[in-house]
């Protein structure tokens, strides 16, 4: 990318980018949307590509009361303009019950993780449960991300916020 005005190319492509973050996660803070921007695109201030994509329709933004915080979620120019890039696009939903505190505290951890191993190996792909669980019955359990390295290597990532014991996880560890 040369300095001045980015080609149409390389503004679908930072479009797709932040999109298909939040599409992965279901949902971002804000924060989460800033360092996501920071760490792909190097852009010190993320600030004015968040506003222009909220007006745009490209994203929604929900104003969660308890966390005294706004959730960014996909908005109906989003979801159009992935359409030809994520296969899952037409399984996403996003309703109030997934920022819930149990689930927004676990996704926050989930999504913290994703920063963490980003910095430290290189991720190909990065699919999340919702996508894993598509076309599956609801009693077959499911890590919360599936991790592919660029060697074809798969790695389960399991996020948990409270004790659990560690048979019941055991049914989703080299299933695939």
């Amino acid at each position: 990318m040369n300095k001045g005005r980015l080609t149409k190319e390389e503004q679908a492509k930072r479009i797709r980018k932040l999109l298909s973050f939040i599409f992965i996660f279901r949902y971002a803070t804000r924060e989460q949307l800033e360092m996501f921007i920071k760490s792909t695109e190097g852009l010190l201030y993320p600030c004015r590509i968040i506003e222009t994509f909220l007006a745009r329709g490209y994203i929604k933004r929900y104003y969660k009361s308890l966390f005294g915080r706004y959730i960014y979620h996909l908005g109906d120019e989003g979801k159009s303009f992935l359409y030809d890039y994520e296969p899952y696009i037409e399984y996403y939903k996003f309703d109030s019950q997934s920022a819930v505190l149990n689930t927004y505290k676990h996704h926050n951890f989930l999504i913290e993780t994703f920063f963490m191993l980003k910095k430290q190996i290189e991720i190909k792909e990065w699919t999340s449960e919702s996508v894993l669980r598509i076309g599956a019955s609801r009693v077959e359990k499911y890590p919360d991300g599936q991790m592919d390295l660029p060697s074809g290597l798969k790695i389960a990532i399991e996020v948990e916020t409270s004790y659990k014991n560690i048979f019941g996880q055991r049914g989703c560890v080299g299933r695939r």
